[in-house]
């Protein structure tokens, strides 16, 4: 019994042999029927000396591609973008939107009228004497250095910012200044334009603004000669006489020139003209095409998620996307979940308080202190317009005082209907990564796409020998255990 069990582990330990000698057979037959360079010299050396010299210089050539791979590879994932500046020649281009708006919000006479004005001046009789209330005191310290009145001047602002938040649009379009006054001609490429080609917002700072060429139907309008002569000429009226010196510490109009379908913030951009003068504006148009993610960090906004980052839409309902409108839509967001408050500046909700009426400091500090957001993404595709402003003196001194204090002109137009394209894509795409990754692995191992595969019949042969060893291994144990039991 002892020697038929002896017997079978002889044959078990030499089938084990037999097979181990299989693998490395196999393996060396391969390696010398490789394309991989280097290694049939292993298998072929002579002797041991250039068998281990041939193995040093696989292994470094290895190591060498390894490095060249991983660095390629790490190059791929930073997303490295590259940018474009291209000239196109143009037959036409589109005119962009104008805004406007008088540098006064508000209608001194009427404010008046319409009883907001005791209020507002209430509420600066208590403010404007030498003693701070209360909630301002956190200010009052050595080591800030303010000017007095410009303190009081901005706080009259507040003042009106928070009694406007409390108005109607209605009411808010009827204090501030209208168009039909204010427009005393238009004309855009030679033809009559009046207020009806206008559409009305209402602005924090500025009051009643006026979009010419806003996209409410999808059609703009499109130019097709350069010059003073076909863009949009306006002469306007500021109403001077009706100014708030608090409000406005200069007179004449706020001019914002932007994409049809962006809302204006006249607050942020622009440029301001003065009465008395003749300003001419002339456009360059620049086309801004952005690397979208993961390449670059702009975004696509559909409407409906639109209408999610972008609170303006309630005032002009055609705007689209943009970085600003969506900043200034999550401070106000931030307010509201956080702080329980608005920013009488924004659009907001009812039932809310703005933060200027806060009266516990406690609750009124983070408010006042919450900061915008950064980081909004800008718009994969954006058009944006370079100016040329030139202002002319209109008016001299045997001109009327009305055309002196009151009265501009503004010129808008294309100096040229070239424009220019700036566009910023991936600089190391894909089929890039492929190409480097076969010029490494051919130049330090001459390795091939065919010579992948030969690895890989390779891998698939030795993990049969050792399968099929292994079965064998088994299949003798067990015959060896029933011929012992029986």
């Amino acid at each position: 019994m002892s020697g038929d069990a002896e017997s079978a582990e002889h044959k078990d330990r030499g089938a084990g042999k037999k097979s181990t000698g299989a693998l490395w057979k196999l393996m060396r037959e391969k390696a010398l029927e490789t394309g991989v360079q280097g290694v049939p010299n292993i298998g072929r050396a002579r002797d041991g000396v250039r068998r281990v010299f041939w193995i040093l210089v696989v292994f470094t050539g290895t190591v060498l591609m390894t490095w060249q791979v991983t660095v390629s590879f790490m190059k791929y994932y930073t997303y490295p973008v590259k940018t474009q500046i291209l000239y196109k020649n143009a037959g036409q281009v589109e005119f962009p939107a104008v805004t406007i708006c008088n540098l006064n919000p508000l209608r001194v006479s009427q404010l008046c009228d319409d009883g907001v004005m005791s209020g507002f001046k209430k509420k600066h009789s208590r403010n404007g004497n030498n003693k701070k209330p209360s909630r301002f005191n956190y200010w009052n310290r050595d080591d800030r250095n303010m000017d007095g009145k410009e303190a009081k001047q901005f706080s009259m602002i507040q003042t009106f910012l928070t009694l406007s938040a409390q108005l109607t649009l209605k009411k808010r379009r009827q204090i501030g200044h209208d168009l039909d006054t204010m427009l005393m001609s238009c004309t855009w490429n030679g033809l009559s334009c009046s207020p009806r080609n206008f559409t009305w917002f209402n602005n924090h700072r500025y009051g009643n603004c006026f979009t010419f060429n806003l996209n409410k139907t999808n059609e703009t309008l499109v130019l097709n000669k350069p010059g003073s002569l076909y863009g949009l000429s306006l002469e306007l009226y500021v109403e001077q006489d009706e100014y708030s010196s608090v409000l406005s510490d200069a007179a004449g109009v706020r001019v914002i020139v932007h994409n049809q379908t962006e809302m204006a913030f006249p607050e942020d951009a622009g440029f301001s003209v003065n009465p008395g003068h003749k300003t001419s504006v002339a456009l360059s148009k620049v086309d801004v095409v952005r690397a979208a993610p993961p390449n670059g960090d702009c975004v696509e906004v559909d409407g409906p998620q639109n209408e999610q980052v972008n609170a303006f839409l309630g005032e002009v309902p055609t705007i689209g996307y943009s970085a600003a409108a969506c900043r200034k839509t999550c401070y106000q967001i931030h307010l509201m979940k956080n702080c329980g408050c608005f920013d009488a500046r924004y659009p907001y909700g009812p039932n809310i308080t703005a933060y200027e009426n806060v009266t516990d400091i406690s609750l009124m500090l983070p408010c006042k202190n919450a900061t915008m957001p950064g980081g909004m993404k800008a718009s994969c595709e954006e058009t944006t317009f370079r100016r040329y402003v030139q202002g002319k003196l209109g008016c001299t001194d045997t001109c009327p005082v009305e055309c002196l204090s009151n009265a501009l002109k503004l010129e808008i137009y294309f100096k040229e209907l070239d424009y220019q394209v700036i566009v910023t894509s991936p600089s190391y795409e894909i089929e890039d990564l492929l190409a480097d990754l076969g010029g490494q692995a051919g130049l330090w191992l001459g390795v091939s796409v065919i010579a992948i595969f030969e690895l890989i019949e390779l891998v698939y042969d030795v993990i049969s020998v050792a399968a099929l060893r292994r079965i064998r291994h088994l299949s003798c144990r067990f015959a060896s255990n029933e011929h012992a039991q029986s």
